[in-house]
């Protein structure tokens, strides 16, 4: 079965599912990251469920609240419109007021749709992960008959919880993650996140300092640009400091590096031959182009590169290689 799109209930990523044999293949994709997990029949469970949309609260709050600033904006304007052309005072309060609630009856009627899409319950459906370390599930929002293909793909899922491990005479009980992260993307998209909290820690520590002090403080003007500043000069800091470390590996591999974080496999896999056919005990190099192998399902090369591994790192070696054949058993139930 192709990829089919869905929509999941607790994060804004784009996701798909999709059914390919006896192993179900989760795609996600956020602006940082992008994932693939391969989770054999034994090691999860589907279901269905209920659960209210918490995005339509938005549409109840923010409606509102958005409205009733563009009414103050939209009346005020009218207002000052009116008073410019003379009109007589009864005539600007009737026009202002108006306009105040031209603007605000869309709002509200946005802010009761909200309430009211917020109160129903939406179906779903979930897929329940059993690692080893605990259960993790992935639901999605699901409306049988509005999309053929999820039709489709629900169905299956429903077929192969029903088989169940029975249906494996060796059953397999660990599934493949792969993972590719933009450590750029990671950098900007972290300093956001820190942005207003450090701000909120610098106000709070404020008003403790001047209820300390019993009087009013005066920071100075560059604190709150600084406190903003922070997470970025933090971040950009670490990442030209890898930068720096970076200087000591073969250029080569710098640029090979730059095309693995943009994605770009094939000619990365390239800039890795060639240092490893200078520096054939180049550890990083052979570490990811075990990773790129194995996006391919090209288990033959990632076993040789598995061997040379193995050869400076015993142990990090033995754990690529379970994950190798775990992902090879995985590959010959995809048909």
């Amino acid at each position: 079965m192709p990829q089919v799109p869905v929509q999941l209930v607790n994060s804004r990523d784009r996701a798909a599912v999709e059914v390919n044999g006896r192993v179900v293949v989760l795609h996600f994709r956020s602006w940082t990251q992008s994932a693939q997990v391969f989770v054999p029949v034994e090691c999860m469970s589907v279901g269905r469920g209920q659960r209210r949309r918490f995005a339509y609260v938005g549409y109840a709050v923010l409606g509102p609240l958005l409205g009733f600033i563009a009414a103050l904006l939209i009346a005020s304007m009218v207002e000052a419109y009116c008073e410019a052309a003379e009109f007589a005072p009864a005539e600007v309060e009737r026009y202002a007021w108006t306009a105040f609630a031209g603007v605000m009856l869309p709002a509200a009627l946005l802010c009761l749709y909200g309430i009211v899409n917020y109160i129903r319950t939406f179906r779903t459906v979930y897929i329940d992960i059993d690692y080893e370390d605990g259960v993790e599930r992935v639901e999605f929002w699901y409306k049988p008959g509005r999309d053929a293909a999820l039709d489709a793909v629900v169905l299956r899922l429903e077929e192969l919880h029903a088989l169940g491990a029975e249906a494996e005479r060796f059953p397999l009980k660990m599934g493949y993650t792969w993972n590719h992260q933009r450590p750029l993307r990671s950098v900007v998209a972290w300093a956001f996140a820190w942005m207003l909290p450090i701000y909120a820690l610098m106000r709070v520590a404020l008003w403790v300092a001047e209820w300390m002090a019993g009087a009013e403080l005066h920071p100075p003007v560059w604190l709150i640009p600084a406190a903003f500043a922070a997470p970025w000069v933090w971040g950009f800091g670490l990442m030209a400091l890898e930068q720096v470390r970076l200087l000591r590996e073969p250029e080569s591999f710098r640029r090979g590096l730059k095309r693995y974080n943009r994605a770009d496999f094939g000619e990365a896999e390239a800039d890795f031959e060639v240092t490893l056919t200078d520096d054939p005990h180049h550890l990083p190099s052979l570490y990811l182009l075990i990773d790129i192998c194995l996006q391919r399902f090209d288990f033959t090369h990632a076993l040789e590169l598995c061997a040379r591994l193995g050869d400076e790192d015993p142990e990090l070696a033995e754990s690529i290689q379970e994950s190798i054949w775990a992902l090879r058993r995985l590959s010959e139930r995809m048909a």
